[in-house]
């Protein structure tokens, strides 16, 4: 088919049905890539943002049971001494709670990797001897109370 033997209006239809598949093209294109960035975007909130949450949240807790048990051991009170063991002992069981969150989302979540598997049982792996430690200290430090706790 020739050019010359298409009528004007023709022309613009076929020109603008061109443009229309274009435009549609283009918009399927960009609902498809917004779709993969939210993706994306989700996977690392939910995912690897979740599990570094969960891990700071774990060193948190840990400092919490370290800095309670010093306290309670320099405390000079019997009732601040009580109040720290209580701060120590709340603080185990937070640092628990939370290696079991970060196991469970390291075992079920997407996206964990070998390495962050290794980690999460690296730690695991020292928490589990320390506990117990950690909690004796505290039971010992509260009935046993060290002559320079006390006020002179």
């Amino acid at each position: 088919m020739n050019d010359r033997q298409l009528t004007v209006r023709t022309k613009l239809t076929l020109a603008f049905s061109l443009l229309t598949c274009m435009v549609l093209l283009v918009s399927i294109l960009g609902i498809v890539s917004l779709g993969n960035a939210n993706a994306a975007f989700e996977n690392y909130v939910n995912g690897i943002n979740a599990r570094a949450t969960l891990a700071d949240k774990i060193l948190a807790a840990v400092d919490r049971r370290a800095i309670a048990a010093r306290n309670q051991v320099l405390a000079t009170a019997p009732r601040d001494a009580d109040l720290e063991k209580e701060a120590a002992l709340r603080a185990d069981r937070e640092v628990g709670a939370l290696l079991g969150e970060l196991t469970n989302a390291v075992r079920e979540g997407s996206g964990a990797t070998d390495q962050a598997r290794e980690l999460v049982r690296q730690i695991g792996a020292v928490e589990a001897p320390y506990r117990p430690v950690a909690r004796g200290t505290v039971e010992a430090a509260a009935t046993t109370r060290p002559a320079h706790a006390h006020p002179k």
